[in-house]
């Protein structure tokens, strides 16, 4: 009996640019709040998140762990409860809290049910207001932070990540220095307490709230939140003067490219980054250099991946990525290969890079690129949730969605050429800094 099933080609379309929730901005008594409302109703889950603006205030301190533990510690105990309580009271109200630090920002994230708002804003309010950072529960844990940074230092990976800031910024910028044991051991109480003093403040938080919430939201959050500390200024004080005296280091360019090889005994593999500082989001080759960075290593059908990966088969990964700033970004190619296939790697990547800059691409490739980048950012904008932290991201180097408008006509536009003339204005080779970590006496450089 013949079959009458047919197949069709799959249903297909161009992707279009994604809908995005404008963010509401109000300032009620010393708090900004930004609102993104989902348009679905009825979903009842809502998050809040406090964007604690560090900048390099905290990075210029000597000891740079002192924001991150200031803001990781924040659900260690209360002026009212204690960290157990803490614990059972965000479990019995179904709400999860993340607190997260990087270079710019510590981020509170609170994820929880419309209905449980006030319980949950009257406890974010105790954590972040009145934190007492005690002593016995900080000091146990740091033990702990300090084994763990301890073992993680013997990784290929993170030797070369450190080597890596240090050749592009070099011993003077606050990017430079990277974190030593002692670091942890110099942590104390009344560190972390006199930077939430001065950190935390109304001049330094602002508030995202997204979701299913009610109209009087801000009302409510600025009710439990009006007794936030006003800027004493003091720890500003101290450190623009360290500022003032050292603002040029702050800025591009840095160092001059470097290669270094760190030898390990009994190690079977080689950790290589590769890296240089490229143009921050403000400059004119920014988002197209977003695209050639996602054609040379971004994504799973890359450059890189095609070639090191899955024709030649001498790593199991390899990648290229921007680290942005507000001024400036970092490149970064990073992999782990055999001992015997360190050079090879190597090789392959210079080829690469020269290959841009010398054969255009073909408009198969373009394509699938273009397609891989719209539906990412497609991805990224899925769900008021997403938005937000897409708006918390962009505001790190003062942006808005209208980012988002330009990198989509962006991608559609570039063509084969101008891929090609950027890659030649970026991507020499001699402005590269290559850190490898791996087995004695390999010759790489």
């Amino acid at each position: 009996m013949e079959s009458n099933v047919f197949l069709d080609l799959p249903f297909s379309k161009t992707i279009q640019s994604p809908k995005l929730i404008s963010p509401k901005k109000k300032v009620k008594g010393p708090l900004t709040f930004y609102t993104i409302k989902s348009p679905q109703k009825g979903s009842g889950v809502m998050c809040i998140e406090f964007i604690v603006k560090i900048n390099y205030l905290g990075i210029l301190n000597k000891n740079s762990l002192i924001p991150y533990f200031t803001n990781y510690f924040l659900n260690a105990g209360s002026s009212n409860n204690n960290e157990l309580e803490i614990s059972q009271k965000f479990q019995s109200l179904g709400a999860h809290l993340k607190l997260d630090t990087n270079r710019m920002y510590s981020i509170i994230s609170v994820y929880f049910l419309s209905n449980q708002i006030k319980p949950v804003l009257s406890l974010m309010s105790d954590l972040i207001i009145n934190p007492v950072y005690p002593s016995k529960i900080i000091k146990d844990r740091i033990i702990n932070e300090k084994k763990s940074f301890l073992i993680n230092l013997e990784r290929l990976s993170v030797q070369s990540s450190r080597l890596i800031k240090q050749a592009l910024y070099g011993k003077h910028h606050p990017y430079g220095r990277t974190i030593i044991a002692s670091d942890f051991e110099n942590i104390k109480t009344k560190d972390l307490i006199n930077f939430h003093t001065d950190i935390y403040n109304s001049d330094n938080i602002e508030i995202v709230i997204s979701g299913d919430f009610s109209e009087d939201i801000i009302d409510l959050a600025e009710f439990y939140f009006s007794k936030i500390n006003v800027s004493s200024h003091n720890y500003i004080s101290r450190e623009e003067n360290v500022f003032n005296k050292n603002k040029n280091i702050l800025l591009p360019p840095f160092c001059n490219a470097q290669s270094i090889y760190l030898s390990k005994k009994n190690v079977l593999q080689t950790a290589f980054r590769i890296a240089k500082i490229l143009p921050g989001p403000k400059h004119v080759d920014f988002l197209s250099l977003r695209i050639l960075v996602t054609i040379f290593g971004g994504y799973f059908g890359s450059r890189l991946m095609t070639n090191i990966r899955e024709e030649k088969g001498y790593t199991y990964g390899i990648g290229a990525y921007l680290v942005v700033e507000e001024n400036y970004s970092e490149l970064h190619i990073v992999t782990e290969v055999g001992e015997k296939y360190t050079k090879l790697v190597l090789d392959e990547i210079i080829k690469e890079i020269e290959k841009l800059k010398n054969i255009e691409l073909s408009n198969k490739e373009l394509a699938k690129v273009k397609a891989y980048l719209l539906g990412s950012l497609l991805h990224s904008c899925d769900g008021v949730f997403n938005q937000s932290i897409l708006f918390r991201n962009l505001k790190k180097y003062n942006s808005s969605f209208q980012y988002i408008d330009s990198f989509v006509d962006e991608i559609r536009n570039i063509n084969q050429n101008k891929i090609k003339q950027l890659a030649n204005k970026y991507f020499n080779i001699d402005t590269f800094s290559f850190i490898a970590c791996g087995p004695p006496a390999r010759k790489l450089w």
